[in-house]
């Protein structure tokens, strides 16, 4: 039974969610620094240097701000979109 536990809060900790606590903008780089479990600099740096040099950074980011939900949260922005309209 323990393991079985241990398994569901390894997956529920695994989700890749927007976080709510460490946000400079969205909360998507400190999301995938955690489901990456890396440095959340190291990802917020690769966001800059990707819109810097080719501009994928920025839309990258603001692919994931609509797509990833935030921690706490079922639906992404673009998920509450598609289920309530724009005006909910």
């Amino acid at each position: 039974m323990k393991n079985s536990e241990n398994h569901a809060t390894t997956e529920e900790s695994r989700q890749l969610r927007r976080s709510v606590d460490d946000r400079k903008i969205a909360g998507v780089a400190s999301g995938l620094a955690k489901y990456f479990n890396t440095d959340v600099t190291l990802v917020r740096v690769l966001f800059v240097g990707l819109s810097f040099f080719s501009g994928v950074g920025v839309a990258l980011y603001l692919a994931a701000w609509a797509l990833v939900a935030d921690v706490g949260s079922d639906n992404s922005i673009a998920g509450d979109v598609v289920l309530h309209g724009w005006c909910h």
